[in-house]
Parts: structure tokens; C-alpha cells; sequence
């Protein structure tokens, strides 16, 4: 009987499949791009959730909003307040 890669790369795609008992699965990244956003970033994602409906769809479609949320619960974490509110002065409210 043959041996079966473990891994194995489609050309055409460049996806990288892993091999679980028969089949062939997509595998996953070794590591996640971010940690997740943690406690004060989802505080902050609730709050613009709640109170600038305009600046969280701004940023949600823009794809900056979890770059906002991340730094904005590093800057938290380090006991550094926010500049200003969010959306204030974005033209977004």
C-alpha cells in the first residue's frame, strides 16, 4: 500500500491541504494573523456599536475597524487615554 503525503500543495491555488484519515483538508494557518481583540476592545466595539452607528460602518467596511480596536485596547492596556472621542470629528456621525 502507498504512503500518502501529509501534506500536500495545489499548484493552480497555492492551498495547502493536510492529510486526516482519508481525506484531503484545507489546513490551517500555523499561527492567527492577531491575538483576538480583548476586554477593552470589545468595550470600545460596543460603545461605537451603540453610539456612532455611521463611524462602525465607516470602519467596518473599510476593513479598519479590528486595527482600531487593537490599538485601541493597547493604548488602554498601557494606561494611555483615547486622543478624542470616536467619530467626532470624522464627519461620520
Amino acid at each position: 500500500m502507498e504512503q500518502l503525503a501529509k501534506f500536500i500543495t495545489d499548484e493552480r491555488t497555492g492551498l495547502k491541504y493536510e492529510l486526516c484519515g482519508d481525506y484531503y483538508i484545507i489546513a490551517g494557518e500555523d499561527k492567527p494573523e492577531r491575538e483576538p481583540i480583548g476586554m477593552w476592545g470589545q468595550k470600545h466595539l460596543n460603545y461605537i456599536k451603540k453610539h456612532s452607528k455611521p463611524f462602525y460602518n465607516k470602519m467596518s467596511n473599510e476593513g479598519k475597524l479590528k486595527a482600531l480596536l487593537w490599538a485601541g485596547g493597547e493604548r488602554v492596556a498601557l494606561g494611555k487615554p483615547f486622543d478624542k472621542p470616536v467619530g467626532s470629528a470624522d464627519g461620520c456621525d
